[in-house]
Protein backbone atom coordinates (compact mmCIF):
# COMPACT_ATOMS: atom_id res chain seq x y z
CA UNK A 1 0.00 0.00 0.00
CA UNK A 2 1.61 3.33 -0.98
CA UNK A 3 1.44 6.12 1.53
CA UNK A 4 -0.40 9.47 0.46
CA UNK A 5 1.85 12.29 -0.77
CA UNK A 6 1.31 14.19 2.33
CA UNK A 7 2.31 11.74 4.28
CA UNK A 8 5.62 11.12 2.43
CA UNK A 9 6.36 14.64 2.55
CA UNK A 10 5.83 14.50 6.71
CA UNK A 11 7.53 11.72 6.91
CA UNK A 12 10.51 13.04 5.36
CA UNK A 13 10.46 16.36 7.43
CA UNK A 14 9.99 14.27 10.39
CA UNK A 15 13.36 12.20 9.22
CA UNK A 16 15.37 15.64 8.51
CA UNK A 17 14.63 17.77 11.77
CA UNK A 18 16.04 14.57 13.72
CA UNK A 19 18.94 14.47 11.77
CA UNK A 20 19.38 18.38 12.17
CA UNK A 21 18.58 18.26 16.30
CA UNK A 22 21.35 15.12 16.09
CA UNK A 23 23.99 16.87 14.74
CA UNK A 24 22.90 20.45 15.97
CA UNK A 25 22.20 19.40 19.76
CA UNK A 26 25.56 17.98 20.18
CA UNK A 27 27.36 20.63 18.48
CA UNK A 28 25.76 23.42 20.54
CA UNK A 29 26.62 21.67 23.84
CA UNK A 30 29.88 21.60 22.83
CA UNK A 31 29.94 24.80 22.09
CA UNK A 32 28.81 25.62 25.27
CA UNK A 33 30.82 23.81 27.06
CA UNK A 34 34.23 24.99 25.43
CA UNK A 35 32.64 29.16 26.23
CA UNK A 36 32.73 27.83 30.17
CA UNK A 37 35.74 26.41 29.99
CA UNK A 38 37.62 28.80 27.98
CA UNK A 39 37.36 31.95 30.17
CA UNK A 40 38.83 30.89 33.41
CA UNK A 41 41.42 33.35 33.75
CA UNK A 42 39.60 35.90 31.62
CA UNK A 43 36.79 36.40 33.32
CA UNK A 44 38.51 37.81 36.21
CA UNK A 45 40.13 40.65 34.01
CA UNK A 46 38.38 44.05 35.05
CA UNK A 47 37.53 46.48 32.31
CA UNK A 48 39.65 49.43 31.42
CA UNK A 49 42.43 47.90 31.13
CA UNK A 50 44.74 49.12 27.55
CA UNK A 51 46.41 45.67 27.30
CA UNK A 52 46.81 42.18 28.25
CA UNK A 53 48.14 38.89 27.28
CA UNK A 54 47.65 35.63 28.22
CA UNK A 55 50.05 32.09 28.47
CA UNK A 56 49.38 28.50 28.19
CA UNK A 57 52.24 25.97 29.29
CA UNK A 58 51.15 24.10 25.77
CA UNK A 59 52.90 27.63 23.42
CA UNK A 60 55.73 25.78 24.49
CA UNK A 61 55.93 22.92 22.30
CA UNK A 62 55.52 26.01 19.03
CA UNK A 63 59.19 25.38 17.81
CA UNK A 64 61.70 28.45 17.97
CA UNK A 65 61.44 28.04 13.88
CA UNK A 66 58.09 29.40 14.10
CA UNK A 67 58.39 31.96 16.78
CA UNK A 68 61.63 32.42 18.28
CA UNK A 69 59.96 34.29 21.89
CA UNK A 70 57.25 31.46 22.39
CA UNK A 71 58.94 30.24 25.04
CA UNK A 72 59.69 33.44 26.80
CA UNK A 73 56.54 35.86 25.22
CA UNK A 74 54.60 36.03 28.72
CA UNK A 75 57.64 37.04 31.12
CA UNK A 76 58.68 40.12 28.15
CA UNK A 77 54.98 41.04 27.90
CA UNK A 78 55.01 41.04 32.18
CA UNK A 79 58.15 43.19 32.43
CA UNK A 80 57.34 45.85 29.58
CA UNK A 81 53.73 46.21 31.94
CA UNK A 82 56.00 46.72 34.52
CA UNK A 83 55.59 43.73 36.77
CA UNK A 84 58.23 42.63 38.96
CA UNK A 85 58.31 39.12 38.49
CA UNK A 86 61.58 38.33 40.28
CA UNK A 87 60.75 40.77 43.74
CA UNK A 88 57.56 39.05 43.39
CA UNK A 89 59.59 35.47 43.33
CA UNK A 90 62.11 36.74 45.72
CA UNK A 91 59.70 37.77 48.78
CA UNK A 92 57.85 34.66 48.55
CA UNK A 93 54.58 35.90 47.08
CA UNK A 94 54.50 33.41 43.61
CA UNK A 95 56.40 30.31 43.07
CA UNK A 96 57.46 31.41 38.90
CA UNK A 97 59.95 28.98 38.71
CA UNK A 98 59.38 26.48 36.75
CA UNK A 99 56.41 28.50 35.10
CA UNK A 100 53.56 26.40 34.96
CA UNK A 101 49.85 26.24 34.35
CA UNK A 102 47.92 29.41 32.42
CA UNK A 103 49.18 33.10 33.60
CA UNK A 104 47.56 36.34 32.98
CA UNK A 105 49.26 39.76 33.33
CA UNK A 106 47.63 43.25 31.98
CA UNK A 107 48.35 46.69 32.18
CA UNK A 108 46.03 49.86 32.88
CA UNK A 109 47.21 53.00 30.85
CA UNK A 110 47.94 54.82 34.32
CA UNK A 111 51.30 52.23 34.64
CA UNK A 112 49.30 50.05 37.35
CA UNK A 113 49.50 46.21 36.64
CA UNK A 114 47.95 42.81 37.57
CA UNK A 115 48.68 39.08 37.50
CA UNK A 116 46.49 36.35 37.76
CA UNK A 117 47.32 32.58 37.84
CA UNK A 118 46.17 29.81 40.00
CA UNK A 119 46.05 29.59 43.85
CA UNK A 120 48.15 27.07 44.04
CA UNK A 121 50.92 29.47 42.55
CA UNK A 122 50.97 31.12 45.52
CA UNK A 123 53.25 30.64 48.52
CA UNK A 124 51.78 28.72 51.49
CA UNK A 125 52.50 31.57 53.54
CA UNK A 126 50.44 33.60 51.10
CA UNK A 127 47.45 31.27 50.81
CA UNK A 128 46.65 30.54 54.50
CA UNK A 129 46.65 34.28 54.90
CA UNK A 130 44.31 35.17 52.19
CA UNK A 131 41.06 36.75 53.36
CA UNK A 132 37.87 34.16 52.38
CA UNK A 133 34.57 35.28 50.44
CA UNK A 134 36.75 36.99 48.28
CA UNK A 135 37.87 39.66 50.24
CA UNK A 136 40.86 42.03 49.91
CA UNK A 137 44.22 41.23 51.62
CA UNK A 138 46.40 44.11 51.84
CA UNK A 139 50.28 43.26 51.25
CA UNK A 140 53.58 45.18 51.63
CA UNK A 141 53.93 47.65 48.92
CA UNK A 142 50.93 48.93 48.28
CA UNK A 143 49.65 45.52 46.59
CA UNK A 144 46.18 44.02 46.89
CA UNK A 145 45.33 40.29 46.89
CA UNK A 146 42.29 38.44 46.43
CA UNK A 147 41.04 34.77 45.51
CA UNK A 148 38.47 34.06 43.05
CA UNK A 149 37.73 30.32 42.82
CA UNK A 150 40.65 28.28 42.08
CA UNK A 151 42.39 31.62 40.57
CA UNK A 152 43.80 34.61 42.13
CA UNK A 153 44.48 38.18 41.42
CA UNK A 154 47.55 40.05 42.41
CA UNK A 155 47.78 43.99 41.38
CA UNK A 156 49.69 47.25 42.29
CA UNK A 157 46.22 48.86 42.91
CA UNK A 158 43.37 47.53 44.71
CA UNK A 159 40.95 49.07 42.69
CA UNK A 160 42.02 46.74 40.09
CA UNK A 161 40.41 43.90 41.77
CA UNK A 162 36.95 45.14 41.17
CA UNK A 163 34.60 46.98 39.40
CA UNK A 164 33.12 45.50 35.74
CA UNK A 165 34.80 42.60 34.17
CA UNK A 166 36.65 42.72 30.68
CA UNK A 167 34.35 40.49 28.59
CA UNK A 168 31.32 41.79 29.34
CA UNK A 169 32.47 45.16 28.97
CA UNK A 170 32.93 44.01 25.29
CA UNK A 171 30.33 44.70 22.54
CA UNK A 172 27.91 41.68 22.37
CA UNK A 173 28.20 40.96 18.94
CA UNK A 174 31.63 39.63 19.41
CA UNK A 175 31.98 35.58 19.16
CA UNK A 176 33.85 34.50 22.18
CA UNK A 177 34.82 31.22 20.01
CA UNK A 178 36.26 33.44 17.27
CA UNK A 179 38.55 34.99 19.47
CA UNK A 180 40.07 31.90 20.04
CA UNK A 181 40.03 32.15 23.96
CA UNK A 182 40.65 28.69 24.44
CA UNK A 183 44.44 29.82 22.76
CA UNK A 184 48.05 28.62 23.38
CA UNK A 185 48.42 32.76 23.73
CA UNK A 186 46.35 35.55 24.02
CA UNK A 187 46.88 39.40 23.46
CA UNK A 188 44.88 42.45 23.40
CA UNK A 189 45.41 45.86 23.07
CA UNK A 190 42.82 48.40 23.77
CA UNK A 191 42.23 50.87 20.47
CA UNK A 192 40.40 53.63 22.02
CA UNK A 193 36.85 53.83 24.41
CA UNK A 194 35.29 50.52 22.93
CA UNK A 195 37.47 49.61 20.62
CA UNK A 196 40.37 46.95 20.96
CA UNK A 197 42.26 43.77 18.44
CA UNK A 198 42.38 40.95 20.71
CA UNK A 199 44.66 37.84 18.83
CA UNK A 200 45.01 34.23 19.91
CA UNK A 201 47.82 31.46 18.87
CA UNK A 202 47.74 27.63 18.76
CA UNK A 203 50.05 25.19 18.21
CA UNK A 204 47.40 22.49 16.11
CA UNK A 205 48.76 19.59 14.54
CA UNK A 206 52.46 20.41 13.86
CA UNK A 207 51.39 24.31 12.82
CA UNK A 208 50.76 27.22 14.34
CA UNK A 209 47.32 28.82 13.92
CA UNK A 210 47.02 32.44 14.89
CA UNK A 211 43.18 33.97 14.90
CA UNK A 212 42.02 37.13 15.92
CA UNK A 213 39.64 40.16 15.87
CA UNK A 214 39.49 43.85 15.86
CA UNK A 215 36.58 46.07 16.47
CA UNK A 216 36.33 50.08 16.63
CA UNK A 217 38.88 50.95 15.35
CA UNK A 218 39.67 51.44 11.09
CA UNK A 219 42.84 50.34 11.93
CA UNK A 220 41.82 47.34 12.96
CA UNK A 221 43.58 44.96 10.50
CA UNK A 222 47.12 46.55 10.75
CA UNK A 223 46.89 46.19 14.81
CA UNK A 224 46.24 42.67 14.24
CA UNK A 225 49.37 41.86 12.24
CA UNK A 226 51.43 44.03 14.56
CA UNK A 227 50.60 40.96 17.47
CA UNK A 228 50.73 38.36 14.78
CA UNK A 229 53.71 36.61 14.81
CA UNK A 230 55.75 35.71 11.75
CA UNK A 231 56.41 37.49 8.68
CA UNK A 232 52.51 38.96 6.64
CA UNK A 233 52.84 36.70 3.11
CA UNK A 234 53.00 38.61 -0.16
CA UNK A 235 49.85 38.90 -1.57
CA UNK A 236 48.35 35.61 -3.77
CA UNK A 237 44.95 34.71 -4.99
CA UNK A 238 42.50 32.65 -2.66
CA UNK A 239 42.48 29.72 -4.87
CA UNK A 240 45.97 29.16 -3.47
CA UNK A 241 45.01 28.58 0.05
CA UNK A 242 42.40 26.73 -0.49
CA UNK A 243 43.70 23.29 0.50
CA UNK A 244 45.53 24.30 3.63
CA UNK A 245 44.06 22.48 6.66
CA UNK A 246 42.88 24.70 9.88
CA UNK A 247 43.02 28.50 7.98
CA UNK A 248 39.42 29.33 7.97
CA UNK A 249 37.58 30.11 4.76
CA UNK A 250 34.60 32.20 5.93
CA UNK A 251 34.97 35.50 7.73
CA UNK A 252 33.54 35.72 11.83
CA UNK A 253 30.30 37.89 12.17
CA UNK A 254 30.23 41.68 12.19
CA UNK A 255 28.50 43.79 14.46
CA UNK A 256 25.04 43.52 11.95
CA UNK A 257 25.14 39.94 12.58
CA UNK A 258 26.51 39.11 8.60
CA UNK A 259 30.08 36.72 7.83
CA UNK A 260 32.73 39.46 7.64
CA UNK A 261 33.78 39.65 3.68
CA UNK A 262 36.82 38.49 2.66
CA UNK A 263 39.85 41.56 1.79
CA UNK A 264 43.11 39.75 1.04
CA UNK A 265 44.74 36.51 0.54
CA UNK A 266 48.29 35.57 1.19
CA UNK A 267 50.54 32.92 1.25
CA UNK A 268 54.36 32.36 1.01
CA UNK A 269 56.70 29.38 1.40
CA UNK A 270 60.27 28.98 1.38
CA UNK A 271 62.80 26.31 2.77
CA UNK A 272 63.08 27.73 6.20
CA UNK A 273 59.12 28.70 6.75
CA UNK A 274 55.62 28.70 5.27
CA UNK A 275 52.42 31.38 6.13
CA UNK A 276 49.33 31.82 4.70
CA UNK A 277 47.11 34.94 5.35
CA UNK A 278 43.40 35.79 5.05
CA UNK A 279 42.14 39.11 6.23
CA UNK A 280 38.50 40.01 6.44
CA UNK A 281 37.03 43.79 6.85
CA UNK A 282 33.54 45.78 6.91
CA UNK A 283 33.68 49.27 8.55
CA UNK A 284 35.39 49.04 11.76
CA UNK A 285 35.79 45.50 12.06
CA UNK A 286 38.21 43.14 11.05
CA UNK A 287 39.47 39.75 11.44
CA UNK A 288 43.13 38.38 10.72
CA UNK A 289 43.53 34.34 10.44
CA UNK A 290 47.50 33.23 9.55
CA UNK A 291 49.18 29.63 9.98
CA UNK A 292 52.37 29.43 10.04
CA UNK A 293 54.37 26.08 9.07
CA UNK A 294 57.96 24.74 9.11
CA UNK A 295 58.32 22.76 5.39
Amino acid sequence: MRLPHWLRALIAIALALAVLRAIAVPLARQRAERRSESATLIAQLPAGLEAWCLERPALRRAPAGLWPVAGAAWRARAAAYGLPLSALAADSLLRLEPLQGDWLCGRRADGAWLIVGARDRLRPAVLRALPAGGAIARLPGGLALRAAGQQFLLASDSTLLGGSAWLDAQPRWLERDDLLLGADWLEYRAAGPGAGALLGAKWLLGRLLCEGLAWGAPDGAARLAALCPGPPPPAAADSALAALPLLRRSGPFAPDGRSLPLVASAYAESESLGVAERRWSAGSAAALARLLWLP
